[in-house]
């Protein structure tokens, strides 16, 4: 199911793309590049898949390699 995950954006090396960091539920943090169609015109959140598996919710980044993060649900916005 798609969702806004909420992130810290930084600036990608290139124009078309950003770094996104995101605070994975233990609390540790991902960071990615991911292009920039993919977020949130405030930019404080950017557009993942999200599932939830055995009362955990998964998202799955918009980057090369689809990096799966354990969030916190109240992280998660509808899309």
């Amino acid at each position: 199911m798609e969702k806004w995950l909420k992130c810290e954006i930084i600036k990608g090396m290139f124009s078309d793309e950003v770094t996104v960091r995101v605070r994975g539920e233990s609390g540790q943090s991902v960071a990615v590049f991911v292009p920039t169609s993919q977020i949130e015109p405030n930019q404080k959140f950017v557009r993942v898949r999200a599932f939830e598996k055995q009362g955990k919710f998964l998202a799955v980044l918009p980057d090369e390699r689809h990096t799966s993060v354990a969030v916190r649900h109240q992280d998660l916005q509808p899309a």
